[in-house]
């Protein structure tokens, strides 16, 4: 039978795949709503970290009757600080016993409802004090049950044989975009075209930009060009100073920056940057405050940008994916194409952004949903740059003249654009960077673990993965992606 809990009780408080954390029973401030739902909720004051947030019963459990096994769940300083604040409440409160009913003690497996399996960044980041993720809010709670009954929404079944049963069990429902993005007015479609851009009229009042490398750089200029208000923060600080020079706002942190913006764009390498600048100490969440849009253009595994969601909107901010299409010219033209899921009313409110930096920008629904498009369209983009460098290596290793060849693929045939710059750097053996060739297998790796979440076979994508590896390593990761050639002519 659980524990029944009262105000004032100590107790270990577990929120989703992060370490159970001391905290102590409290009561809600004024202006926080208690989450709906039918399963009992308790406001939880987490020690060391100062946050608050709403936890369901079923993942409290008294301070006293486990702190022997959950005193070992972090390792963190902020978790061991914790654990000294609350012992010395314990130390002052001698009746506390007799507040918290001795429940039987389970394995240690079965202390709390089992979460879906996540992936330990903490021993890659080394900041596994993950429970600053939370606080007061209970927009999570109303978000997480909106996104669940989003997801329940499937598509009709196609038949199928027997053999093909595994695989359709491990299918995700179609995404229906048309529906889920139509507003009730029809100021903004689901897709916008761009407008001019020095006439662009800013409709946010501060913009934030972390990460100013190849694609980050650009976006925050095009923001500047179009009379935005920036501020600015990187994490090599030659790079700040160039878009400083521009018209920008130095900021110190991550944090400052979200503390300095209204909304903050976010644009770093990959999920385990994306976690150590959102998590990790003069992170994100240090300047999140309620109302604080942060938006995420790093292309990241579906898992990570739901967990930055969590976080995010924990703290009382709106948060928004939006995993962008495009090179680093586009970036620096403001013509790159922006694919968002997450908080409309954010989406709403990026417009002037979205329109200085994108010609097209679509909201696609649900937090996830956009990544994985954005997955799934990098590995056609991946695979069709290593298809054009095993042609041209197969033509010029036969003795033919591999110029006529590319002037005969790129007349009027489809992908005509990325096959003349992709070709001619292979051809003329130079080549610009407009992608990095490291994110690019960064990119085929993230679309083979989405193949394996859904029981996908995505044969190409290995083989051509393996050519991105072997390009990487013999030394071409930081140069452009058409570089895989040379892992295909040597």
């Amino acid at each position: 039978m659980a524990a029944k809990f009262n105000v004032g009780d100590l107790v270990w408080a577990k929120l989703s795949s992060f370490p159970a954390w001391p905290g102590k029973i409290v009561r809600p401030m004024k202006n926080v709503k208690k989450p709906t739902g039918k399963k009992p909720v308790h406001f939880i004051f987490f020690y060391g970290t100062e946050d608050h947030a709403w936890v369901k019963d079923e993942n409290l459990k008294p301070y006293l009757v486990y702190r022997e096994k959950l005193s070992k769940a972090a390792k963190g300083v902020r978790f061991q600080k914790a654990l000294e604040a609350i012992e010395e409440v314990v130390k002052n409160r001698s009746k506390i016993i007799t507040t918290q009913r001795l429940t039987p003690q389970l394995p240690d497996d079965d202390i709390f409802p089992k979460a879906r399996p996540r992936k330990d960044y903490s021993r890659i980041l080394g900041r596994p004090d993950k429970p600053e993720k939370k606080s007061p809010t209970p927009q999570s709670t109303t978000s997480n049950r909106s996104t669940a009954l989003k997801r329940a929404a499937a598509v009709p079944p196609r038949r199928s044989s027997d053999s093909s049963s595994t695989s359709s069990a491990n299918k995700k429902p179609r995404t229906q975009v048309n529906h889920i993005t139509t507003q009730e007015n029809s100021q903004t479609e689901a897709m916008t075209e761009t407008t001019t851009k020095d006439r662009i009229s800013p409709t946010i009042g501060s913009v934030g930009v972390i990460g100013l490398g190849t694609m980050g750089m650009g976006m925050a200029s095009t923001l500047l060009t179009s009379r935005h208000n920036v501020t600015v923060w990187n994490r090599t600080e030659d790079k700040t100073n160039s878009v400083v020079s521009q018209g920008a706002t130095k900021a110190l942190s991550a944090a400052e920056v979200v503390q300095m913006s209204d909304i903050t764009f976010c644009c770093v390498s990959d999920p385990e940057a994306t976690r150590d600048v959102v998590f990790g100490l003069g992170g994100v969440l240090e300047g999140i405050r309620p109302g604080k849009g942060f938006i995420c253009t790093s292309t990241v595994d579906a898992e990570t940008s739901r967990d930055v969601s969590e976080a995010v909107t924990a703290r009382g901010g709106r948060y928004l994916e939006a995993p962008v299409l495009g090179s680093k010219k586009q970036a620096i033209d403001g013509t790159l194409i922006i694919l968002t899921a997450g908080d409309k009313s954010l989406f709403d409110d990026c417009e002037s952004c979205f329109n200085a930096m994108s010609k097209k920008f679509v909201h696609l629904g649900e937090v996830g949903t956009a990544i994985q498009m954005k997955i799934a369209m990098n590995l056609l983009f991946g695979s069709v740059t290593a298809s054009l460098s095993e042609t041209m290596a197969l033509a010029d290793r036969a003795g033919l003249d591999c110029g006529v060849m590319l002037n005969i693929l790129t007349t009027g045939l489809i992908l005509d654009p990325m096959v003349k710059s992709k070709g001619k750097a292979m051809l003329d053996d130079d080549y610009p960077i407009t992608s990095c060739l490291k994110n690019a297998q960064k990119d085929m790796r993230l679309a083979l673990a989405m193949g394996d979440e859904y029981s996908q076979p995505l044969p190409v994508a290995a083989a051509v993965n393996e050519m991105y590896k072997k390009a990487k390593s013999m030394g071409y990761g930081e140069d452009d992606m058409s570089t895989v050639y040379k892992a295909y002519s040597q």
